[in-house]
């Protein structure tokens, strides 16, 4: 039987080469879509082109990535790619400038999608439907778009991230066939006619402690004052550092063990820093003046992921005995490599997020149903057998 959901990856460093081994390798699905993640190492347009010339009757859509997942790995210089056929079917749509979209749009580009399916947006079911979100991880307009989707369609799922130029924070692309654009997003409607299980997770826990933010740029993602001290000092204090560790160490900042939670969510919805600029936090999601920040900190990295994802793939395996046909996408936050890095886990965590074959990317931000939210895993397992369901 022919596996429904297929992934592949290649390290090779010709891009022609890499697609076309990823090609092969997917071709064997029939698959009516292909999602594919890639260093900016390969020239995003060449991908998007080659990609939907190798299958022209599928919806091919492509993002830069801040290092790729597959093989039970963290890769670099890599394409990582996921095929569904047999049974899936989807609709796609690219929104090429993300910062002029409005919410009160939302509506009318749900409706697209579900007349592609020739379904009625009310006809949209949890267990049988989701969202996909590749999303432009520079714009900051991600979190408007999320609230839309879930406002007309609540309960469908949505999993996703942000795209990412490999740590450069200058422009990340996104691809719809053979169209490729920088501040654009992506949303696939997916009817994956096998069982999934969405899922989020990561590491962190309160500790008690809050600061507030007097002065920010929600806009541009910036944080310029906690405590009404600067933010730079203020949070290497928070991490148990000299308040001029990061004057003289700035790029030392990525996969600390301290970040915050915000949106009076606990410690569910997470807001990471991402780099310094300025004398500025740079963070991997918007936070406002005024806003209350509960400090958490990281712990159990590995073994919080491998619980979650045991769970994940056995929701969807649907029937004893089926784990082996389960299928993991994954969207990791840019950090969480980083704070392995940092603790010497790296392969272990790479190994944890693989209890079965996956793929997928290191982003510069995850979505999760309504949220952005940062330093997590979040994904979808997907099941090889049909789902029985109707529509």
């Amino acid at each position: 039987m022919v596996q429904p959901v297929a992934v592949a990856w290649s390290q090779a460093p010709d891009t022609r080469q890499a697609v076309d081994e990823v090609c092969r390798e997917l071709a064997a699905a029939a698959p009516s879509l292909v999602l594919v993640f890639h260093s900016t190492a390969h020239p995003a347009e060449v991908v998007a082109d080659q990609v939907a010339g190798a299958f022209s009757q599928a919806i091919t859509a492509c993002c830069t990535t801040m290092g790729e997942l597959g093989g039970g790995r963290f890769l670099r210089g890599a394409i990582a790619a996921i095929g569904f056929g047999g049974p899936a079917r989807a609709a796609a749509v690219l929104i090429p400038d993300l910062r002029s979209w409005r919410f009160q749009e939302g509506a009318a580009l749900i409706g697209s999608l579900c007349d592609s399916l020739g379904l009625a947006p009310g006809r949209l079911t949890p267990g049988r439907h989701l969202f996909l979100t590749l999303v432009d991880g520079l714009s900051g307009f991600d979190e408007l778009l999320l609230t839309a989707i879930s406002d007309v369609a609540p309960g469908v799922p949505v999993v996703g991230g942000c795209a990412a130029d490999d740590g450069r924070f200058q422009q990340t692309l996104v691809s719809l066939g053979r169209q490729t654009m920088s501040g654009a997003a992506l949303l696939v409607l997916l009817e994956p006619g096998v069982p999934f299980h969405p899922f989020a997770v990561h590491h962190f826990r309160p500790t008690g402690a809050k600061v507030v933010v007097t002065r920010a740029d929600p806009a541009r993602r910036r944080v310029s004052e906690l405590d009404g001290w600067p933010a730079v000092s203020r949070y290497a204090r928070l991490c148990g550092l000299p308040a001029d560790h990061f004057q003289r160490n700035p790029s030392d900042v990525l996969g600390l063990n301290t970040q915050f939670a915000v949106g009076g969510q606990g410690q569910d919805c997470l807001r990471g820093v991402m780099a310094i600029r300025d004398q500025e936090l740079v963070m991997a999601g918007a936070v406002e003046e005024g806003e209350l920040l509960e400090v958490v900190a990281g712990d159990e990295l590995v073994e919080s992921t491998t619980r979650a994802l045991s769970v994940a793939v056995e929701s969807s395996a649907g029937t004893a005995g089926a784990r082996a046909g389960v299928r993991l996408l994954l969207f990791s936050c840019g950090g969480r490599f980083a704070a392995a890095h940092r603790t010497g886990l790296v392969e272990a965590l790479g190994q944890a997020m693989a209890p079965v074959p996956s793929v997928g990317f290191s982003t510069y931000g995850e979505h999760f149903g309504a949220s952005l939210v940062n330093y997590t895993l979040s994904g979808v397992a997907f099941g090889a057998s049909p789902d029985a369901g109707e529509a």
